[in-house]
C-alpha cells in the first residue's frame, strides 16, 4: 500500500517505487545503476518493475537516457520521510543508503557528492547534524577562498535551493553564499511592484526597473516588506515570479549584501467591482451531508491536469471548456461585454502551500484562460479559511476589477466580509451542481468607506447553463 503523500503533489507512484523513492531522495541525479543497486541492497524483495515504475512516475522533473531529477518539492517531502524511517531503523542498517549511493557515485563531481553527503547528514541526524553540515560546507569554503577553485561558486549558486533547510541555517552556508556571491560576474534582474505583489525576473512595463545582482541560476534574494518577517526566494534566470508582499515598502537584499527599496503600493480607491465565481467542473466529490442531493457514483472520473494526466485536484475536460469560454466572456474577441460584467484587471485564487502549488488545481485552472488571454498573473496570497483576510486585501490594496476564483463553500464567507450597502441578503450557501454564476460586487460612487451593491450574472457559456441563479 502506498503510504499517503501531501496532497500538493503529483500522483504518487505504486508502494515499492514509493518505498525507493524515499532511499533515493538524497540524491541530486539518479542513474540507472544507482537505481539498480539500491533496490537491491536496501529493497531486495521488490522486483524490477519497482525501478520503471518510479523512472516514469509523475514524480520527476527531468528524465533522459543516463538518470532522473526528482521534483524538488517531493525530494524535499522523500527526505524529511528518510529521517524518520531512519530513527525506527536498527543501527546496522541505518547507513546503508548512503554506503550505496557513495559506491555509485565515488567518481561523480566533488562538489555534487558534497551536496549530497549534506542531505544525508540532515536526514540521518536530524537537528544534531548542524556541526557536521557546517564542516562539510567548510570545506566547499576552504576550496573557493583558499584554493581560489572558483567553480564552487556557481555550484553553491545552482545548489542553494536543493539543500535541506536545516543547512542553510549554518554559519558555513551563510559565509560561503557570500563569498561566493562577491566572486561571480553581476547581471541585470527586473522587478515591479504589481499592486500588493513584486513582479521579480524577466519583467517589463509601465515602472519596471532593474536591480543588479550575482549571476547564480536561481538567483537569490531576500525580501523584507514592511510589517513581515524577511523571506528568502529563488528565481530561475529567464523566468518570473509574482511574490505576495502587501501594499508596504519592501527592502530587497542580494546576495552580495547590496540593498534596494521599493517604495510602497500607491494608495488609490477600491475595486469598482469584485467578482466571485467558484471553479469549474472537476471530478465529483460526495455531496455535503444534508444537502439533499444524490449520492455520487464511486466510479465518477478524475480531471486531467493542463498535459491531459488523470489528477484528483484538476478540471474535467469539460471544466477546462469553461476556463476558456469564461476567457472569451470576459475578454470578446468580437462585440461587446455581456451586459453587467467588464474586463478584470487582477485575478486571484486560493494558495496551496505556495505560488507553484496554486497552478495544479482547479481554481487558478479555471483561470488559466482568462490569465493567459489577458497577460495578467494569477495570485495567489491567501488560502481557504483567510476570506476575511482576502476580502480586506482586496477592498483596501486593490483597484480596477478584481475577479476572484474560489471554492464553493468557502465563497458565502468570502461575500459575506465584503462590504455591502446594510439589507443585503447573501445567499448562505453555493449550489453543489451550480458551476455557471458570477457574483458580482459593484461599489457604490463616492461612498465612504467603501459599500458594494451584491448580484448575479448567470454565465450561460456551455450546453446545459441555466439562466437562473443561485438561490438562498
Amino acid at each position: 500500500m502506498t503510504p499517503d503523500a501531501p496532497s500538493e503533489l503529483p500522483t504518487a507512484p505504486g508502494a515499492g517505487a514509493f518505498e525507493l523513492a524515499t532511499r533515493l531522495s538524497i540524491a541530486v541525479r539518479i542513474e540507472p545503476e544507482l537505481l539498480r543497486a539500491m533496490r537491491l541492497a536496501a529493497l531486495p524483495s521488490l522486483d524490477v518493475s519497482a525501478e520503471a515504475d518510479l523512472w516514469f512516475s509523475r514524480w520527476v522533473r527531468t528524465r533522459g537516457a543516463d538518470g532522473i531529477v526528482l521534483l524538488p518539492a517531493v525530494r524535499a517531502y522523500l527526505q524529511g520521510r528518510l529521517a524518520e524511517l531512519l530513527a525506527i531503523q536498527p543501527e546496522r542498517d541505518r547507513e546503508l543508503p548512503w554506503q550505496v549511493l557513495a559506491r555509485i557515485h565515488r567518481s561523480t563531481s566533488p562538489a555534487l557528492l558534497l551536496e549530497e553527503r549534506v542531505a544525508w547528514l540532515v536526514a540521518r541526524h536530524g537537528p544534531d547534524a548542524a556541526a557536521a553540515v557546517d564542516e562539510e560546507l567548510r570545506r566547499a569554503l576552504r576550496a573557493l577562498v583558499v584554493e581560489g577553485r572558483t567553480g564552487v561558486a556557481d555550484w553553491f549558486g545552482r545548489a542553494w535551493e536543493r539543500l535541506p533547510p536545516a543547512a542553510r541555517a549554518t554559519p558555513a552556508e551563510w559565509q560561503l553564499w557570500q563569498v561566493s556571491a562577491d566572486r561571480l560576474p553581476r547581471t541585470r534582474m527586473g522587478v515591479r511592484r504589481d499592486g500588493s505583489n513584486l513582479l521579480l525576473g524577466n519583467v517589463s512595463g509601465a515602472g519596471a526597473a532593474a536591480i543588479m545582482v550575482p549571476d547564480t541560476d536561481p538567483r537569490l534574494l531576500e525580501l523584507s516588506p514592511a510589517g513581515r518577517a524577511p523571506t528568502t526566494v529563488a528565481i530561475r534566470a529567464g523566468e518570473s515570479s509574482s511574490i505576495p508582499v502587501g501594499p508596504g515598502a519592501v527592502r530587497i537584499r542580494t546576495a552580495r549584501g547590496d540593498i534596494y527599496e521599493i517604495a510602497s503600493e500607491a494608495t488609490g480607491p477600491p475595486p469598482d467591482t469584485i467578482y466571485l465565481i467558484r471553479h469549474a467542473e472537476r471530478s465529483a466529490d460526495p455531496p455535503p451531508i444534508g444537502s439533499g442531493e444524490s449520492a455520487v457514483p464511486a466510479a465518477s472520473p478524475f480531471g486531467v491536469d493542463f498535459q491531459g494526466n488523470d489528477d484528483p485536484h484538476s478540471l474535467l475536460p469539460r471544466g477546462w471548456q469553461r476556463s476558456g469560454a469564461l476567457a472569451a466572456l470576459f475578454d470578446p474577441a468580437l462585440g461587446a461585454l455581456q451586459a453587467g460584467l467588464q474586463t478584470p484587471s487582477a485575478l486571484l485564487s486560493p494558495a496551496y502551500g505556495g505560488p507553484d502549488k496554486a497552478a495544479e488545481y482547479r481554481t487558478y485552472q479555471t483561470l488559466q484562460g482568462l490569465s493567459d488571454r489577458l497577460g495578467l498573473p494569477v495570485v495567489s496570497e491567501f488560502a481557504e479559511g483567510q476570506e476575511a483576510q482576502l476580502a480586506a486585501s482586496v477592498v483596501s490594496g486593490s483597484s480596477g476589477v478584481v475577479l476572484i476564483c474560489w471554492e464553493p463553500d468557502h465563497i458565502p464567507a468570502l461575500a459575506a466580509a465584503l462590504p455591502t450597502v446594510p439589507g443585503t441578503v447573501i445567499p448562505q450557501s453555493w449550489q453543489y451542481d451550480r458551476f455557471d454564476v458570477i457574483w458580482t460586487f459593484t461599489r457604490v460612487p463616492g461612498a465612504v468607506p467603501a459599500q458594494y451593491i451584491f448580484g448575479q450574472v448567470p454565465q450561460q457559456l456551455l450546453a446545459g447553463d441555466t439562466d437562473t441563479v443561485v438561490g438562498s
